[in-house]
């Protein structure tokens, strides 16, 4: 993902990531920035969803582990459907590696490596 581009401000993957605004894990949030992606290419510009959860766990056990993955996969479907043109895993200390590396996989096979970034 490179070039010009409008890159959101970070999006929640799940109710009660404590951020303002639509998420993308529901209808009305993906419709909701349906929007605001159709407002952009309208401008021929393209636009990223920064997708984003609190990980507010200091540890997640497998089944929190796999919550987390599938809560990103679902967002990702939602930014797919809205009409983002890619999305970015906004990164956190909180997020292990292995977990991280879970996310990564599940955006990358909604969207496919060129169209998936990190913050």
């Amino acid at each position: 993902m490179s070039g010009n581009r409008i890159i959101t401000e970070p999006i929640a993957v799940a109710p009660g990531c404590g951020l303002a605004g639509p998420g993308l894990y529901d209808a009305e949030g993906v419709n909701s920035w349906r929007l605001h992606v159709d407002e952009a290419h309208a401008r021929s510009q393209p636009i990223v969803a920064q997708l984003w959860h609190p990980f507010a766990a200091e540890a997640l056990d497998a089944d929190a582990q796999e919550a987390l993955v599938d809560a990103f996969r679902v967002a990702a479907e939602g930014a797919s459907d809205a009409g983002f043109d890619g999305v970015a895993l906004v990164e956190s200390p909180r997020l292990t590696h292995p977990c991280r590396d879970q996310v990564l996989e599940a955006l990358v096979a909604v969207w496919g490596a060129s169209r998936v970034g990190q913050r």
